[in-house]
């Protein structure tokens, strides 16, 4: 076996654990916030459900600027433009800023 074999061998188990070590941390918080939030909604239920609440409104707001960006990104006004009215003759962003494209 070559040391360049070796060396990814090693690399190669290095990550195994590593994603490994990573899932079992994500498990962990995982459950430790299940158990707080048991605990919130057993001991404070009134702001449980207040945050409850607000944690749904904010779901709900940023599904809905998601899917505006996904519907502009998707209008013709979206689509790049080439400047002709004897301005810089640049390409510009059709965009509401008109940027540069690189």
């Amino acid at each position: 076996m070559s040391i360049e074999d070796e060396i990814a061998a090693v690399k190669a188990a290095a990550q195994k654990k590593l994603q490994r070590l990573r899932e079992r941390e994500r498990k962990e918080q995982q459950a430790l916030d299940q158990r707080v939030i048991e605990l919130l909604r057993s001991q404070h239920s009134v702001l449980a459900g207040q945050l409850d609440t607000a944690a749904r409104e904010a779901l709900k707001t940023e599904a809905a600027m998601r899917s505006g960006r996904a519907k502009a990104a998707r209008s013709p006004a979206a689509v790049l433009s080439v400047d002709t009215g004897g301005g810089d003759g640049q390409v510009h962003n059709g965009g509401p800023g008109g940027e540069l494209v690189p």
